[in-house]
């Protein structure tokens, strides 16, 4: 079939295994007994395209995540981490609610950047300090996230941001991850300076006319299986239908089979199978 990557390797002990070594790190245990479990959900005419699903699983580890923020630090003009180098004053927040990604993403940006000693501690303020450091023209102020897929997070917040610093500083929006809707959106939509590591154009939508990794008929078969889990988002929010996994979490724009009920890569541990 044209577009097609099928492949004739069977669902061996072997495969199962490795797929278990390279999940291993994910927040909800991923072994050899929850890939089989997983595995027998789908029909026998189907196991190969299963196979090809978590082939083809974009899965993100905390060394990955790190080495994308130094990428996008260092492309930030006037950025350096000797003060005497930096140009302006700069401060860095989590996107969103302390609990969320942002938060932890500040943390993995710290890491990557050697900014964890005390003596950084004033660059990373709580969002309700920032009214008060008075940042104007010539500062910086960089919220950090994991992934965007819809944009609308990051459109939603913008009115606060634009109510908090309200004197003009440069504000930037990292993002270890997005697809290319939501970088549009977000662009259209608010005066973010927004810094991606990796775009997420529509070839990776596996429902997509432009993904060439599944033929049409394992995008038909793909689709009834998520819409048996999920009715109303059967390709993910935002329709992305991406196969993206984080190591703490899985975007809901990912497609349902991968972390809805039942799903390998459950967003609440409490739903693990």
């Amino acid at each position: 079939m044209s577009g097609s990557t099928e492949t004739t390797d069977p669902v061996s002990e072997e495969r199962i295994a490795a797929w278990a070594r390279r999940f291993i790190t994910y927040r909800s245990p991923v072994t050899e007994e929850t890939i089989s479990v997983w595995l027998k959900r789908f029909g026998q005419e189907h196991l190969d395209l299963a196979a090809r699903v978590l082939d083809g699983v974009e899965f993100y580890e905390d060394p990955t995540i790190e080495g994308a923020f130094r990428h996008l630090l260092d492309g930030l003009p006037g950025w350096h981490k000797d003060a005497p180098k930096r140009q302006g004053r700069w401060r860095f927040v989590g996107l969103g609610n302390a609990a969320k990604s942002g938060g932890e993403m500040v943390g993995k940006l710290r890491v990557a950047a050697g900014l964890t000693w005390p003596q950084f501690e004033p660059m990373f303020p709580h969002l309700r300090d920032l009214p008060g450091e008075q940042l104007g023209p010539d500062d910086s102020v960089v919220f950090v996230d994991d992934f965007s897929g819809s944009g609308t997070q990051a459109i939603g917040w913008w009115p606060q941001v634009q109510e908090l610093l309200t004197e003009g500083p440069t504000v930037y929006l990292l993002l270890v991850a997005a697809t290319s809707h939501a970088v549009n959106e977000i662009a259209k939509k608010t005066a973010w300076e927004v810094r991606v590591h990796q775009t997420f154009g529509l070839d990776k939508n596996v429902f997509a006319a432009e993904c060439q990794s599944f033929s049409e008929a394992d995008k038909a078969a793909l689709h009834a299986y998520c819409a048996a889990i999920d009715k109303k988002c059967p390709m993910g929010y935002g329709e992305c239908g991406l196969l993206l996994v984080f190591r703490r979490r899985t975007p809901n724009n990912s497609i349902p089979l991968l972390h809805g009920r039942g799903g390998l890569f459950p967003r609440d541990a409490t739903h693990a199978q």
